[in-house]
Order: structure tokens, then C-alpha cells, then sequence
């Protein structure tokens, strides 16, 4: 169990301090006009009382888990209100997924190029973009310091560093900010990329935390997948040579200081492959078929029996946080990879067992927190 930092000095108790949060206050609009509720959160996120994250665990396919922070109701009202009034931001051109965007078009692209494509993971993405990675974006973005602060302290939670096996401040997976604040944590590296691979005569394309690289000639016609891996090639081309490195013994890369309030913040990269045309759309689970984007039979198959399990959870009034609630995250994030135009009948049946499952969480008909608000 975490310790609540409570031995910290209240900066809500100085004048600048309750000035940024009446500005948080009154800027997202707090749906309940309530500052001392508001307060309450804010001094709760302050100093990381642990009833404020639900930790749920969703089984993956490789037989390991996935692990959710799920925020308390009233702090995720605060970060929806975070996100419609503070990170509609600018979007890179070649990133999609998480901040919107139809990819359509940049993966039909992908998919017909007769270039070699190269694919990695970003690993943890969201447990790898630190707390002052986050406040420093804020500070970027002209907020005051206080008011980066509770910010940050409002979008962030801890994170199991399996480096050095210490508990980590970072963007939690659950909270409804992570996703949008990561895109605009990561879009220095999306630059770089952008120009690495445009140098190359290529296409730098991202989806959600899978990268995509094109580049005219990844290997000789003559090369083979096995010979490379293997090593004995000599790449004539830096980024062949720097790609090479990433498959062989992963590669970590970080943002060196151009300011005086930024921080070197590292990602690391794993699952990394080389792919030919029309690998990368089968691996998210799609294809293309009279010029049109298809989810692959597999795939909706799978979304089916998901959507199968959840409302079977449910008629048999299954527990709600071990049972119900991993499959609604399971079956969310699925959705996002249906192709609405092409499967708008499985889409139509996975956004209705959602809203449902929504209904009951955020009604307060279905699951349980450490503690009430009420009891803080």
C-alpha cells in the first residue's frame, strides 16, 4: 500500500496556490460547482492518497497482464475536463490513435509502399513518460508553476520502475488524460523521426504506441530476414545501421535539454521487425479490399467473443471489478482498431455493450473504491 505524502507542506494553504486552483476551478469548468469538493480532490492528488486509483488486472494474449489505474469517479471528471479544455492541442500530421485523426489514408499508403517497412513498440508508454516529463510540457504550454503542478498531480500516478524496482510517477493506463498527454510528451520524438526518415526518402507513420519506418532499401534483394538477424551485414546507410542496433539488443533514446525547464526523458523500443507489404495492416488486425480499409476475419472473431463474454458478465451479475470491468477494457480497446465504415454492425454491437457497462460504473450502481470522497 502507498503512503500518503502527507508530511508535505500544503501549497494550497499560500496565496498563489489557492489562486491556481480557483483558476483550475473556474477554467475546466467543474461540472459539480463545488470548490470544496474540487479541493478535496486536488489535495487528495497532491498527496497521492491511494483510494484515489482502482488497480484492475486484464489478462493479455500472451498469457501475462495488463495492470489499470482506475481513477475515483470525481477525479476522472476532473481529467475529461482536463482534456476538453487543455490538450486539444496541436497533433503531429503523421500520428493517429490516441489524439483522433483518420489513419486511413497514411495506412493504405503503408500498406501498398514497395518499401521495406520497419515496425517497433514503444515499451510502457505510458509508464514511461515521467511526472516532470508531464510538468514540464505545462510549463511549455505557459501555465503558471503552481498550476503545472496540480496538473501533474492530477494526471499522474505511481508506477512500478522495474529498472530500479521503485515506484515511479507516471501517466497512469486508465486514466481518459494518459493517451493525449503522452502524444504531446512523445511529439519531440515524433519530429526527429519525421525528418529521419524523410532524409531516407521515406515515411514516418505512428499509431497509438506502434511506429512505423519506410525507407527505400532496408536490405539488398539478395538479404535475407534470417542472414540479418543473424548479423555479418554491413548497413552503407545510418539509419539501416541505427535500425540494425534496435533489433539486436533493443535501443533506448532520450530528449537532450534545449531549455532550461526541459529534462531528458527516455523511451525504450521492443518488438521491433522488419515487414513487407501488407504485414503491417494484418498485424492491427486489417487488410485492404477494393481500395478499402477491412478488419481481418480473426480479429472480429475476436471482438465477438468479447463482446460475447461482457454480456454474459453481466446476465450473470459477475463481479464487477475482477470480471466485468477488465473485459470493458479489453473490448474498448479493440474498438478502436474496428473499421466503422466496414464492420458497422460489430461496432454498433460493441458500442452498445460499453455505454452499458459506462452506465453502471458512472451511475454508482457498480463497483467499489477504497474510500468515499465523503470519507476523505
Amino acid at each position: 500500500m502507498l503512503k500518503s505524502r502527507t508530511h508535505i507542506k500544503n501549497p494550497l494553504l499560500k496565496i498563489s496556490g489557492r489562486k491556481a486552483a480557483w483558476y483550475l476551478f473556474s477554467t475546466l469548468d467543474y461540472p459539480f460547482d463545488d470548490f470544496e469538493r474540487f479541493r478535496k480532490i486536488l489535495w487528495a492528488a497532491i498527496v497521492r492518497s491511494p483510494w484515489l486509483y482502482s488497480n484492475i488486472a486484464i489478462p493479455k494474449r500472451d498469457g501475462s497482464k495488463r495492470i489499470l489505474a482506475i481513477p475515483h469517479p470525481d477525479l476522472m471528471t476532473i481529467q475529461r475536463a482536463i482534456n476538453k479544455n487543455f490538450l486539444e492541442l496541436y497533433r503531429h500530421p503523421n500520428v493517429y490513435g490516441f489524439s483522433g485523426g483518420n489513419a486511413r489514408e497514411a495506412l493504405t499508403a503503408l500498406a501498398r509502399s514497395n518499401q521495406a517497412i520497419f515496425a517497433s513498440d514503444i515499451k510502457d508508454a505510458f509508464p514511461s513518460t515521467t511526472g516532470r516529463a508531464v510538468f514540464n510540457f505545462f510549463r511549455t504550454e505557459k501555465f503558471g508553476y503552481y498550476t503545472s503542478y496540480y496538473l501533474t498531480c492530477l494526471t499522474t500516478w505511481f508506477n512500478q520502475q522495474k529498472k530500479f524496482n521503485l515506484p515511479q510517477v507516471g501517466l497512469p493506463q486508465g486514466a481518459p488524460t494518459s493517451p493525449r498527454l503522452f502524444d504531446l510528451c512523445f511529439i519531440r520524438f515524433d519530429r526527429r523521426f519525421a525528418r529521419l526518415t524523410k532524409n531516407a526518402n521515406g515515411v514516418y507513420f505512428r499509431y497509438a504506441d506502434n511506429i512505423f519506418l519506410t525507407a527505400e532499401e532496408f536490405w539488398p534483394e539478395r538479404i535475407n530476414i534470417q542472414t540479418m538477424r543473424d548479423g555479418g551485414v554491413r548497413w552503407q546507410s545510418p539509419i539501416i545501421s541505427a535500425i540494425y542496433r534496435i533489433l539486436k539488443r533493443g535501443y533506448e533514446f532520450e530528449h537532450s535539454p534545449d531549455n532550461e525547464i526541459w529534462h531528458n526523458q527516455e523511451y525504450g523500443l521492443h518488438k521491433s521487425y522488419f515487414a513487407r507489404q501488407g504485414q503491417i495492416l494484418h498485424a492491427l488486425g486489417l487488410n485492404i479490399k477494393d481500395d478499402q480499409l477491412h478488419n481481418t476475419r480473426e480479429f472480429k472473431l475476436r471482438v465477438r467473443m468479447t463482446i460475447f463474454n461482457l454480456k454474459k458478465a453481466l446476465e450473470q451479475k459477475d463481479d464487477f471489478e475482477t470480471k466485468i470491468w477488465p473485459l470493458y477494457h479489453k473490448l474498448d480497446g479493440m474498438q478502436k482498431f474496428l473499421v466503422k465504415e466496414t464492420s458497422s454492425k460489430l461496432w454498433e454491437e460493441a458500442e452498445q455493450a460499453l455505454f452499458q457497462v459506462a452506465l453502471i460504473r458512472y451511475s454508482g450502481q457498480g463497483g467499489r473504491y477504497v474510500k468515499n470522497i465523503s470519507e476523505y
